[in-house]
């Protein structure tokens, strides 16, 4: 569970996070995260809209404070929480999102699985998975991507193939995540969040070797491949 005084101490924050024409500026909040908890709060990340903590009361978990309302993140934690996709290989473990809404903004935090190491960590430690990152953005991109043909020639060819492209498994996981967040595959791919039923209008992928974790079995986490998600309500 998220504890209440974790969350207590970023309730004040976004009343701050305003430009002198009173535009709301959520870069320079999701700085003020790391700022104002600094000395609260072991930061072991972050993003352009967001920052991840380590859990103060249980070194398995994090937990991601996103003060964003198009932060791709958000939505794509929910979508991982649905019967159909929680266990599926590569789909971190979300435990539990909460929203709570401070002046005209809402701040979201989200409870998942602590992995211990990075894409890039395993680079930085001459493991060949330089290609990962490239070949995985590249698929979720184009609804038209074959992998057999318009991966492999590419700039980093054989370990896409080697860990991802020969799996079925992480290539069924990659296949629902490009069905249901890229429009191009779909325009009425709905979703349910907060009991309110939304249609995405617009998607940006954004997958590197950040944001693909590494359990402890040293398989890859898709941890947070979209940066930006746009959606309107159904009844719009």
């Amino acid at each position: 569970m998220i504890p209440n005084y974790f969350m207590h101490a970023f309730s004040v924050l976004p009343t701050l996070y305003r430009d002198a024409q009173g535009v709301p500026n959520y870069r320079e909040g999701a700085s003020k995260l790391i700022i104002d908890n600094s000395e609260s709060f072991e930061e072991i990340g972050n993003g352009y809209f967001s920052r991840v903590f380590a859990h103060p009361e249980d070194k398995n978990k994090c937990i991601k404070v996103s003060i964003n309302p198009e932060d791709g993140g958000v939505i794509y934690a929910y979508w991982c929480m649905t019967p159909k996709i929680r266990g599926k290989k590569g789909i971190p473990q979300v435990y539990q999102i909460i929203q709570i809404p401070v002046d005209d903004f809402t701040i979201t935090f989200i409870e998942l699985e602590r992995y211990p190491y990075t894409l890039s960590d395993y680079i930085d430690q001459g493991n060949e998975y330089h290609g990962i990152a490239y070949g995985v953005n590249k698929f979720l991109k184009n609804p038209l991507c074959d992998v057999m043909t318009d991966i492999e020639d590419d700039l980093y060819p054989n370990t896409f193939f080697e860990h991802i492209a020969h799996d079925y498994e992480y290539m069924d996981t990659l296949t629902s995540i490009r069905n249901f967040f890229n429009i191009k595959v779909s325009m009425n791919q709905e979703m349910w969040i907060k009991a309110k039923l939304f249609k995405i209008e617009e998607s940006i992928f954004d997958v590197h070797t950040d944001n693909i974790m590494i359990d402890k079995n040293g398989d890859l986490i898709f941890t947070d491949p979209l940066s930006i998600v746009k959606t309107t309500p159904k009844n719009r």
